[in-house]
């Protein structure tokens, strides 16, 4: 399952209760996929029909989970590591974090947040990182995602309510959507750029 952008996961006690909810006008549960399974029903909901949901006979079948690298969050995923991919790629280093065949689970805003901890500029070449920053940026990425983690599990999901959704997570952004307000670390100005279609949010006077 992939929501690219938002979406979420909807439990229902049993396939009658789905059918009784689901998409049944003026106030029915949005649900695009359902899969009825022995004690409920798994409602896949994604409003922006952005979202994409494929099954496969086996782990092995699966192509593009071949094509992930190392998870942010794994025990592979060390300094060193890091600093060695860094100094194999002439991109960005906005891009690099966001190519899943890298690194897997850094999207753009725990990218901003991470570059924005670490304060490297989101266009510097990637080998042109030193394997100090290197460091700073690996703890500044599993800090963040880490933290990221603790809003969307405190409190607990509730996936029964088709209402719910992650509340907190902006109480830890330092630079996402904080385009004109002042730097928490130097009080210059957040700026707003783009790179490859995507919004950066930095600060270019403290992020080097």
């Amino acid at each position: 399952m992939h929501f690219k952008f938002d979406g979420q996961l909807i439990w229902f006690p049993s396939a009658a209760n789905l059918l009784k909810r689901a998409n049944q006008k003026p106030h029915g549960t949005h649900v695009d996929v359902a899969f009825e399974l022995r004690r409920g029903a798994l409602g896949f909901a994604d409003r922006r029909h952005l979202g994409r949901v494929h099954t496969w006979t086996a782990r092995e079948a699966c192509v593009p989970l071949g094509r992930l690298g190392v998870d942010a969050l794994s025990r592979e995923f060390t300094p060193s590591f890091l600093y060695r991919k860094l100094q194999s790629s002439k991109r960005p280093l906005k891009e690099f974090l966001l190519d899943q065949g890298r690194i897997a689970g850094i999207g753009n805003i725990y990218s901003c947040e991470a570059l924005w901890h670490a304060q490297l500029s989101s266009t510097r070449r990637s080998n042109a990182v030193t394997a100090k920053e290197a460091q700073h940026l690996h703890k500044a990425i599993v800090s963040v995602l880490q933290r990221a983690l603790e809003c969307c599990l405190h409190p607990a999901p509730v996936f029964r309510d088709d209402d719910w959704w992650f509340e907190g997570l902006e109480k830890i952004l330092r630079a996402y959507q904080h385009e004109g307000l002042p730097c928490r670390r130097c009080g210059r100005t957040i700026q707003r750029i783009e790179q490859s279609g995507r919004s950066t949010y930095c600060c270019l006077y403290c992020q080097k």
